[in-house]
Parts: C-alpha cells; structure tokens; sequence
C-alpha cells in the first residue's frame, strides 16, 4: 500500500489525530510571519514547518513509531508531502520533486536539520550520509522551533548572511567606519 493511501486508511480508521489549528504553541499565522520576514514565505514552506511541529502524530517510520517517536522528531520528504497533502489539506500528496522548493530554502537558512534514520537503532542521526536514501530526513532546527512561539516575529542572527531587512531591522544604507550603532539592533532571535 502506498504510503499516501495508507495515511488515508489510517486518518478514516483515527490512527491518526486530525490536526490542531495549533501545534506546540504555534499556529500556521506565526509561521508565515516569521517566513516572511526571512523572505521565505509559501503556502507550501508554510506546512511543510507546520508539518514537523506536529506532536501529536506518531512517527511514520515503522521502528521510530514503535519506539514511541512522533513525527516532529525526523521525517523524510515523502513523509512531509503526504502529512501537508492528506492530513492538512485533505488532497493528494505534495510532489517530491519540489522539494526544492519547499525543503530547500529552509535547510538554507538553518531552519531544517538534515537527518538520517537508522532503522537497527531507531534513531535520527545528523547529516545525509547515504545520497538518495529513503531513510534521509528532516526536523526543524532548535532555534527555530523556539522561535515560533513568539508573538511578534524576530531574526535569528545565526541565520542571516549579509544584511536582514525586516520591518524589526532595517539595513544600514551606508557603509561609514563609525563606532556609533548604524541602525537599530535586532530583536533577541528566538521564537518563544
């Protein structure tokens, strides 16, 4: 059966909780205002984010799931495509092959850890070790799932390169050798 289908089986026979409008404190508005002001906001990133918040789900690699994991803790992009395509928009799964578009541009930024699952240990090891695996995953990054919590959105600094122009910091126009500040300072990075 294929994984899609088997979300479907599992969503209709409730071995799947239906999704909260809002997941470990964050809500799907808080994430696209933190994506926005990182200049990676889509509909798409947006769930994808949404989708490795969730707690409340198992894990759906078989060893992790009987180790007692849930699917924030690591899952691969066939797994994020059908959690955003069945469990939050009730349709057909994501395509794979855009993951570039809604993985990518995450894992560029530090928002995405990549991971590996070993299915003997049941455990998420970092890195992508083996090109092409099915076993390669993701989870969102510390700092930014602490930072979703956080009423009004901030910058990570550790995630910036170059200047970050958000309504919170707006970039210095000139590049004067001065001890004085150029601009304001930008708001503690974190979610929570």
């Amino acid at each position: 059966m294929k994984l899609e289908d088997q979300l479907r089986s599992n969503v209709a026979s409730r071995k799947l909780q239906p999704l909260p409008a809002t997941l470990q404190g964050v809500t799907k508005e808080r994430i696209t205002q933190v994506l926005r002001a990182l200049d990676r906001a889509s509909r798409d990133r947006v769930d994808t984010v949404f989708a490795l918040l969730d707690d409340t789900n198992p894990n759906l690699f078989f060893e992790a799931a009987q180790k007692g994991l849930k699917f924030l803790h690591g899952a691969s992009t066939a797994h994020i495509a059908c959690h955003v395509g069945v469990l939050q928009r009730r349709g057909g799964k994501l395509d794979r092959e855009g993951r570039d578009y809604w993985l990518k541009p995450l894992w560029e930024i530090g928002a995405l850890e990549k991971l590996y699952f070993d299915p003997e240990t049941a455990d998420f090891l970092p890195g992508h070790p083996v090109p092409k695996s099915p076993n390669s995953a993701y989870r969102i990054a510390r700092p930014f799932s602490k930072s979703s919590r956080r009423r009004t959105p901030s910058v990570p600094l550790s995630w910036r390169r170059g200047p970050v122009r958000t309504p919170l910091a707006p970039a210095s126009r000139s590049r004067r050798r001065s001890r004085k500040p150029r601009g304001p300072k930008l708001a503690r990075h974190t979610w929570n």
